[in-house]
């Protein structure tokens, strides 16, 4: 798998082993916990995660093919849906190795498409620039807005004014890499769509907390989303794996929620979506092989 992405020879088996055992560890620790947030008289409600399961993380699928789609179309190709949702669920699956596995998936697709490396790897990093500006301007504008005052309004303020300042530039270079004439489309619908991205997180984290009987705003749970962008950003742990249910306890203390609880939301999505990533993977592969024997 790491030479297909990378086309080169992959890391060390033992490095490979090492890197995914101590993440396992990490993510281990983290469960556990994570569970001094769950109430002792808890009464588990079922369908909240069948939603997660069933809705939230297929759509969520279809959020990331519809930014790939965005992605190729700045870089100058048109990608059909069907193919989009391919390299969406084929990227995520990827995450899961110790290296921006996402990344590289997009990338060597735009490459197959006919755009340079500098060209992909450019409007790759540019939609996961866009990701994280738009996670931060919904995050901190959500927060300061509905709870003034039980959170720093000005911590809230700086995660909005960042936020800002990198949707602007996203759109700069919105402008400067998509093709003549179509760049003010172009940014708005990539924004349009990493406000679905983002939405379609936060409302994972609502599904997983309301299953668990655990209270949670609509903006705190915005800003949890926060912890998938920045463990994806970090790809030398695989999937994020403890990574990101440290951030997210790091993020559940800084808007009021127990750390516990952040962290626990992180373990159990990532438990219950994991499930549903591999079936899709093993349909797209499985559809592959009977193409290729027609």
């Amino acid at each position: 798998m790491l030479r297909w992405l990378t086309g080169r020879q992959p890391a060390s088996a033992a490095t490979e082993r090492a890197v995914l055992a101590v993440a396992a560890l990490l993510f281990v620790a983290a469960f556990v916990f994570g569970l001094r947030a769950v109430p002792e008289d808890l009464q588990l409600t079922v369908w909240p995660l069948v939603g997660l399961a069933l809705v939230a993380v297929p759509l969520a699928n279809v959020a990331n093919g519809l930014e790939y789609a965005t992605a190729a179309r700045i870089g100058g190709h048109a990608v059909p849906v069907g193919e989009a949702l391919e390299v969406s669920v084929l990227s995520s699956a990827a995450n899961l190795l110790p290296l921006p596995g996402a990344a590289l998936v997009r990338v060597r697709a735009m490459r197959r498409r006919g755009s340079s490396y500098r060209q992909a790897l450019a409007v790759t990093a540019l939609v996961g620039g866009a990701w994280l500006a738009t996670s931060l301007v919904l995050a901190g504008g959500l927060l300061a807005a509905r709870r003034p005052g039980e959170v720093d309004d000005a911590a809230a303020l700086a995660v909005l004014g960042c936020g800002v300042t990198g949707v602007a530039l996203a759109g700069v270079a919105v402008r400067r890499l998509a093709p003549a004439g179509q760049a003010t489309v172009l940014a708005a619908g990539l924004l349009a769509v990493e406000v679905l991205a983002v939405a379609v997180a936060a409302l994972r984290y609502l599904l997983v907390l309301g299953a668990l009987g655990l209270d949670v705003t609509l903006e705190q749970a915005v800003a949890l989303s926060v912890a998938s962008v920045l463990a994806s950003a970090l790809g030398f742990v695989p999937g994020g794996l403890g990574l990101r249910e440290a951030l997210a306890g790091v993020i559940a203390g800084l808007v009021g929620l127990p750390v516990a609880t952040g962290v626990l939301a992180a373990a159990v999505d990532r438990l219950v979506g994991l499930p549903v990533l591999a079936a899709l993977s093993a349909g797209i592969v499985a559809r592959g092989g009977a193409d290729r024997r027609r």
